[in-house]
């Protein structure tokens, strides 16, 4: 599970993502990268409510504790 989260990648996958309004970012998460729109909505909000100092922790401890996909299904 760890080598399937590679955050660098992702990282530079959604990097363009950062000159977008959040709906163009949900849209683009959607259209591009096949995100439900729920799930686009919720990560979007994750991102600017928790930031990544904490979801950086809930990733480490999600992995530590094999949940690849939480109670939400996303």
């Amino acid at each position: 599970m760890l080598d399937q989260c590679n955050v660098r990648h992702l990282y530079s996958e959604y990097q363009h993502l950062s000159m977008l309004e959040d709906d163009d970012v949900q849209a683009a998460l959607v259209a591009e990268h096949e995100w439900t729109r729920e799930a686009a909505s919720e990560v979007v909000a994750l991102a600017k409510t928790k930031g990544s100092f904490l979801l950086r922790n809930a990733l480490a401890l999600a992995i530590a504790l094999r949940i690849e996909d939480g109670d939400q299904g996303f």
